[in-house]
């Protein structure tokens, strides 16, 4: 799978691992539409991520509830140069 589309008011407790290992990803259409008032573990959703390059709606995130981030971005670091925040 290479794009993941999410679909407006889909709602979440938990978005630990859910894109984890999806090595082939490299976009994620509507993760703004993620409802994630009552999420407090993020960790590792988008670990090994290695060919996604681009989070548009990742500022629309409601973190307020977030308590662990652990692991969120590992190991993508080799390509925050690439990686866009818009």
């Amino acid at each position: 799978m290479t794009r993941a589309d999410i679909k407006p008011g889909f709602k979440v407790d938990s978005t630990a691992g859910m894109f984890l290992g999806m090595k082939a990803l490299t976009s994620i259409n509507g993760l703004g539409n993620l409802d994630t008032a009552a999420v407090t573990d993020m960790s590792n959703m988008f670990q090994s991520d290695t060919a996604l390059r681009l989070l548009p709606d990742l500022n629309t995130l409601n973190t307020q509830n977030v308590i662990d981030m652990s692991g969120m971005f590992v190991p993508m670091d080799a390509i925050f140069d690439d990686l866009r925040f818009k």
